[in-house]
């Protein structure tokens, strides 16, 4: 449920529980201020009892859908966490083997890890099915603990001949089980967000309901009294002014005749005044519950996606190392081999730091920066793969500069991630080109490729969290772009290039000189 459909069933809701004497505007004209007490009850009983039962009715029903947005909230942030530790118990298994492979003796820290992650998992799925396979893997782990401490503790290094049933042990009983318990609780995730929305839809049709009866009484009712009411009140009309301001800024209006005392009557508007604005609080308390559990779902698939992108390359570098012990040669890897392991390493740091630049943006320390200057530092660290890929580096700028008031690293970065994405279109070949230049008051960088072009159906997605089609990447880059971008005042668009390429156009504002007045 998004947030304009939300703030329509709250204003829908608000509007249909209203009484309908709140849309009337006031009149002064034949009041009848001199009626009896019968006619006066008649007037104001009636209607403070229905706005009461009414008040009462929406009351209740926003408090349990609270309460319930609450409960869901909660259980997403365990299935989160549970989701989370099985995947780093899976890491940590995976580690053990690596060193064990490695013989190396000491290892008293990655069983520490091991143990907390364990204990750790025991207790967040106390409650859960999936209780009976942790135990399996503590029980293993136990074992391997023994058996290991059993060891000879002369030396640095583990006997050869017992690597393989250490090995075999860790991979039958702890990292496929932990990866089955990872697959289970990202299930679970998922369940109980669809669970979620279930809940959601069902609350609110509940409450639909409710508001709908609600007001079909009170129209029954209020024509009833209206009828009942001496017709010696020719025309009388009532608006709360706040309340109509703030849930319909188109009041309706209605007749009522009879006599009634209408101080009274402004008095009980008053107070009905006051229940809605409570009311008006109670339902932004439960969209600031709904947008919580939202972002604790966007940080589970968040968390997936980093275990997904780091346990790839740590799966080749592992196959690699594992060829190189089986083999039994001692001159060394094959550079080759080496480069690939190099490659993988600096693919998982560059997803780690795609993970912490969404998670922490920090405040931009602007200074005055000259544009080409940022666009040649980059060419630097990318000359080497656009050689490989065969990318010709085109810098188009003019003579005099085109300086903007920005943080260096920052601004760096996004020229970085849009030519990063430029050459990984351009596999084999192609052109990549660099333009600043003045456009009025503000400072453009383009980024243009020789690339196939943006997909159609990803163009809409294409600055939204998770949002690629390549095969590795957590597809945060350009999120990551506009945020730094917006944050210094700018702003990031993308067209189709003239050469069938992407064009990526970077937009900001451009330094002016405070001692002399002008745009630089």
């Amino acid at each position: 449920m998004n947030a304009t459909h939300r703030a329509d069933l709250s204003e829908a809701m608000l509007a249909s529980q209203r009484p309908a004497c709140l849309n009337t505007p006031l009149d002064e004209e034949g009041f009848g201020l001199g009626s009896d007490m019968t006619q006066r009850f008649h007037l104001i009983w009636p209607l403070l009892g229905l706005s009461l039962l009414l008040a009462v009715l929406s009351a209740v029903a926003a408090l349990g859908l609270v309460r319930e947005q609450r409960n869901a909230a909660a259980d997403l942030r365990v299935d989160a966490a549970r989701m989370r530790t099985a995947a780093e118990l899976e890491e940590c298994f995976t580690e053990l083997i690596a060193l064990i492979k490695d013989r190396v003796r000491t290892l008293n820290a990655v069983h520490l890890r091991a143990q907390t992650l364990l204990n750790e998992s025991l207790q967040r799925n106390a409650d859960q099915v999936n209780t009976g396979q942790l135990a399996k893997i503590n029980v293993a782990f136990q074992t391997h603990l023994k058996e290991w401490n059993a060891l000879p503790s002369s030396g640095v290094q583990v006997d050869e001949a017992m690597v393989p049933r250490f090995v075999e042990r860790l991979e039958r009983e702890m990292v496929r089980p932990s990866h089955d318990l990872e697959a289970a609780c990202s299930q679970k995730l998922q369940y109980s967000a669809d669970l979620h929305s279930q809940l959601l839809r069902r609350t609110t049709w509940g409450l639909v309901w409710v508001v709908g009866l609600g007001g079909i009484a009170g129209l029954v009712f209020g024509f009833g009294v209206s009828q009942g009411v001496s017709r010696s009140i020719r025309r009388l009309q009532v608006q709360v002014r706040d309340a109509a301001g703030k849930l319909d800024p188109s009041a309706s209006e209605i007749v009522l005749t009879g006599d009634g005392n209408v101080v009274a009557l402004h008095d009980e508007m008053d107070s009905l005044s006051e229940r809605i604005e409570r009311f008006v609080a109670m339902l932004q308390q439960r969209d600031r519950e709904v947008l919580r559990a939202e972002h604790l779902a966007a940080l589970g698939q968040l968390a997936a996606g980093v275990a997904h992108e780091v346990r790839n390359p740590l799966t080749s570098i592992k196959l690699l190392v594992q060829a190189e012990l089986e083999q039994g040669t001692r001159g060394g890897m094959a550079p080759e081999d080496l480069r690939i392991i190099e490659s993988e390493v600096q693919r998982m740091e560059r997803s780690l730091q795609s993970f912490i630049d969404y998670a922490r943006l920090t405040e931009p320390e602007q200074k005055r920066i000259d544009l080409e200057s940022i666009v040649r530092n980059v060419m630097g660290l990318i000359r080497g793969r656009a050689a490989r890929q065969h990318v010709e580096m085109v810098l188009r700028a003019p003579d005099q500069g085109v300086a903007v008031s920005a943080d260096v690293n920052q601004m760096q970065q996004v020229v970085l991630n849009l030519a990063l994405n430029a050459l990984d279109v351009m596999p084999h070949q192609g052109q990549l080109t660099f333009t600043t230049e003045r456009v009025g008051e503000n400072a453009e960088l383009s980024v243009e490729d020789t690339g196939p072009g943006i997909d159609p159906d990803m163009l809409p997605r294409l600055f939204q969290p998770f949002a690629t089609n390549k095969e590795t990447g957590l597809g945060l880059g350009l999120v990551i772009t506009r945020r730094i971008v917006e944050a210094h005042g700018g702003r990031v668009t993308v067209e189709q290039a003239s050469t069938s390429g992407a064009r990526f156009r970077v937009s900001l504002p451009a330094y002016v000189d405070q001692l002399a007045g002008v745009s630089v």
